[in-house]
């Protein structure tokens, strides 16, 4: 039996006591990360704040607008005004999914079109091209067919040819003398 018929590597290698983390308290780290994500968004809020806020001296340079910006209401309004965005967001994506729908199938539609008719074509194309089918128009002429020396060979005669057991005697023999030695 081969060494290499052999199996190899049949344990894992596992991780030694120095090699794990050093703390492996789960919650110590949910702990820190709960913080950590209570920090981020307190900072987040409070710079959002102060980009919103106006300063106490701002004076507006266009009162007459002033009662088209919308005055933040009570939270009841604001889950309203969320609700109601969400109902339109809602309505919109039917909307989208019907378009979507519609179109693919007009699409198939005009697939299935186009597949008859290149069938029809298809057809068309097979029925003229047998000549036998064809009722108005002639076979085809070769190039050829008016040339003036056409077919000569076929006059001719040919010679019969004849075994001789005599090689000086030979049709090949008498060729052979008459193109090399007369």
């Amino acid at each position: 039996v081969s060494a290499k018929d052999q199996p190899g590597n049949l344990t894992l290698k596992t991780r030694k006591a120095a090699q794990g983390p050093q703390t492996s308290d789960r919650s110590e780290f949910r702990v820190q990360l709960e913080a950590k994500e209570k920090k981020a968004l307190a900072d987040r809020k409070k710079a959002e704040a102060t980009l919103t806020a106006l300063p106490p001296d701002y004076e507006n340079p266009f009162p007459e607008d002033a009662d088209d910006v919308d005055a933040p209401g009570p939270p009841s309004e604001a889950s309203s005004d969320e609700d109601d965005d969400s109902d339109e967001e809602e309505a919109l994506l039917r909307e989208l999914e019907k378009i979507k729908k519609e179109r693919m199938q007009e699409e198939q539609a005009k697939q299935a079109e186009e597949e008859k008719k290149r069938q029809a074509e298809q057809q068309e194309r097979m029925l003229r091209a047998n000549p036998l089918l064809m009722a108005d128009g002639a076979v085809k002429r070769r190039w050829d067919d008016e040339v003036v020396f056409r077919n000569q060979a076929k006059n001719q005669p040919k010679a019969k040819r004849q075994f001789v057991n005599d090689p000086v005697r030979s049709e090949f023999h008498k060729k052979f003398l008459s193109k090399y030695i007369r």
